[in-house]
């Protein structure tokens, strides 16, 4: 489950991101795949060409406590914790690559973008497609969910699979339309109080 809602915000901007699970995972083994805290993966660019998975491992156990039956996180939840790094064949060649281990603070200043259009990559795992079922080829989110450690676990346990509701994701820069909106408001309302001042001096 993903979503495209902030593609081409940056990943410090991330606002809000929650997704509820409502299924019984005492139905799975205790830290299994599907008991525990999905993968969390994003999409970013570095606005040239080339792309990136950062990732949450459901076996980070500093990242279980931000997981009750679902998420609700913000950026800063997230800044501190480890963030895994998967890169295109193309090589990223983040800035921040000085190690092995990176948090999600070190691309904050990278946005979140999938690279559609592109052949399938390979080495990314299923919690990271670049092609959705039932979309167009080479379609993907900016965003992905990704319950459990592989599609086979996730559909796993019950023939109704993994239950999750009410997904969200947003950002603190409002979306343009809005913007323009605001503007096009502000606008009006200076015209119509020159035309109230310039009556008045005539008055």
């Amino acid at each position: 489950m993903g979503s495209s809602d902030i593609d081409g915000t940056k990943l410090g901007e991330l606002n809000r991101l929650s997704i509820d699970r409502h299924d019984d995972i005492s139905r799975f083994t205790a830290g299994s795949g599907p008991a525990v805290a999905p993968y969390l993966n994003f999409w970013i660019t570095d606005g040239a060409g080339k792309y990136a998975v950062l990732a949450n491992e459901p076996s980070n156990g500093a990242f279980q406590p931000l997981y009750s039956d679902g998420y609700d996180l913000t950026f800063a939840d997230l800044a501190n914790q480890t963030a895994k790094v998967f890169e295109a064949p193309n090589g990223f060649a983040l800035p921040t690559m000085t190690g092995s281990s990176y948090t999600f603070a070190d691309f904050a200043d990278y946005t979140i973008a999938p690279p559609n259009g592109v052949p399938e990559w390979t080495g990314l795992g299923s919690g990271a497609p670049i092609v959705l079922s039932g979309r167009s080829a080479n379609e993907s989110f900016g965003v992905n969910w990704v319950f459990g450690d592989s599609l086979a676990n996730y559909l796993s346990g019950s023939s109704e699979g993994y239950v999750v509701a009410n997904a969200l994701v947003s950002s603190t820069v409002p979306e343009p339309s809005s913007f323009l909106i605001a503007c096009f408001g502000l606008a009006v309302a200076g015209v119509g109080l020159r035309r109230r001042r310039a009556k008045s001096i005539q008055d």
